[in-house]
């Protein structure tokens, strides 16, 4: 199967990147090294999770037993996570959903070139039932690319591999929305692996709008001088473009500071404010005789500071001498 378009506990800080509730899609098409876009990484130091050949590789050997390493972010108002996927070699692969504000979880596994089983935590604990079988086929393509989808209505999470359905686990302490995604690997201590993944997706992505922003959603200490960018939804003919520093302003806003422009990257007319969190949307417009606009996801930086700390230079205060006119040293 080809790529799809569409707990030892470890102790991870986060990211509030896809607050608001909007959806979120990220194909990891970005140069090689950190993974950055607002997710948090989750290592025992021995393997390390970086974007490689346009996905996310984690990789290395296992420093202690079963220690989840992976990418993880919060999430807020969606109620669907999805991913593509390869595990054969070494390591097995983790997808761990949570309820906001609880260690609770669901959580589907399966080891290398293996099938799915599921845990399911009330409390953050491992389970007295530990892993459980799902009760339809739920096998991986061993050496292929294999797409994994969780789903919460209500309380039940429904699971499904490769489009077919393998079960669905109920969890009382979800109520509507899923709280953060924790995507990883694990094995036993001095096993060495890797896991790809690629494609997440975090609700439901309209492939008509706009996407990958640049600055990333949520930078910080970004030039004054800032030029954005963004990737053109598969259908826009050209962009308007809304940016301020409020919110609520820019995601209902009407009037673009650049309408109708055929390129995907967009200049401030004046150097914005030291020090400012700006937001931005680009709503996409379709050629005729459509002319439909998909409204953009509302994305947001941080400018750098005003000024920062000076060291190694030491101040001398001096006066002139009146007959030389030429400065004296005083201190």
């Amino acid at each position: 199967m080809s790529k799809r378009l569409s707990f030892t506990v470890l102790v991870c800080v986060l990211s509030a990147a896809n607050a608001w509730g909007v959806p979120f899609k990220d194909d990891f098409n970005r140069a090689n090294g950190a993974v950055g876009n607002g997710w948090t990484i989750a290592t025992n130091g021995t393997v390390t999770s970086t974007i490689v050949n346009n996905e996310v590789l984690v990789a290395g050997t296992e420093a202690t037993d079963w220690t989840r390493c992976g990418i993880s972010r919060a999430i807020v108002g969606e109620t669907k996570v999805s991913c593509d996927f390869k595990n054969d070699n070494g390591f097995g692969f983790h997808f761990q959903i949570r309820p906001p504000g609880s260690n609770a979880y669901v959580e589907a596994y399966a080891p290398a070139g293996g099938s799915f089983s599921y845990a399911n935590s009330l409390d953050g604990n491992w389970p007295a039932a530990g892993w459980v079988a799902f009760p339809n086929n739920a096998a991986t393509i061993t050496g292929q690319y294999n797409n994994i989808a969780l789903e919460l209505k209500g309380s039940e999470v429904t699971v499904t591999l490769n489009g077919k359905v393998c079960g669905t686990v109920t969890n009382s302490v979800f109520t509507s929305t899923i709280g953060n995604l924790f995507i990883s690997s694990d094995a036993a201590a001095g096993t060495t692996g890797s896991i790809h993944i690629d494609n997440v997706q975090i609700g439901v992505v309209v492939a008509g709008k706009a996407k990958d922003p640049s600055p990333a959603d949520t930078g910080t200490d970004v030039a004054r001088d800032v030029v954005l960018g963004w990737t053109a939804g598969v259908y826009a003919n050209t962009h308007n473009v809304y940016l301020g520093t409020s919110f609520a302003d820019v995601n209902t806003i009407t009037i673009p500071v650049s309408a109708g422009q055929t390129g995907t990257s967009y200049q401030p007319a004046t150097a914005l404010e030291y020090g400012q969190t700006y937001y931005w949307r680009v709503d996409e417009v379709n050629a005729a005789p459509s002319t439909t606009v998909f409204k953009g996801d509302v994305w947001s930086f941080t400018t750098e500071t005003y000024a920062y700390p000076i060291t190694g230079i030491t101040a001398t205060a001096s006066s002139y001498d009146k007959a030389t006119n030429m400065p004296v040293n005083t201190v």
